[in-house]
């Protein structure tokens, strides 16, 4: 059983969960798979993000999720995720 204050939450949604699930942006770290990315690319076209977990994540491993991102993601979509999509979610706070 849920707790009231979820369930009244969940109630008052006006949209479907999926439409406000593509209004958040995705981070890439330590979540470089196929599957993830096929799922935010269905929800939230153009709102993923590069991240590496800097300090937290090895140096290999940053190496290794660049490698599957470089695999998945070509052309715009990748410049997108490494670059465009931060600036588009950051810059209205510049």
């Amino acid at each position: 059983m849920l707790p009231e204050f979820i369930y009244d939450g969940w109630c008052s949604l006006s949209k479907p969960i999926y439409e406000y699930f593509g209004r958040f942006y995705y981070d890439a770290a330590l979540s470089c798979h196929d599957i993830a990315f096929a799922a935010v690319e269905k929800l939230a076209p153009n709102h993923t993000l590069f991240g590496s977990d800097s300090f937290y994540a090895s140096l290999d491993s940053a190496k290794k999720f660049v490698q599957e991102i470089e695999a998945y993601h070509t052309g715009d979509a990748y410049e997108n995720i490494k670059r465009a999509n931060a600036i588009k979610l950051f810059s209205p706070a510049l």
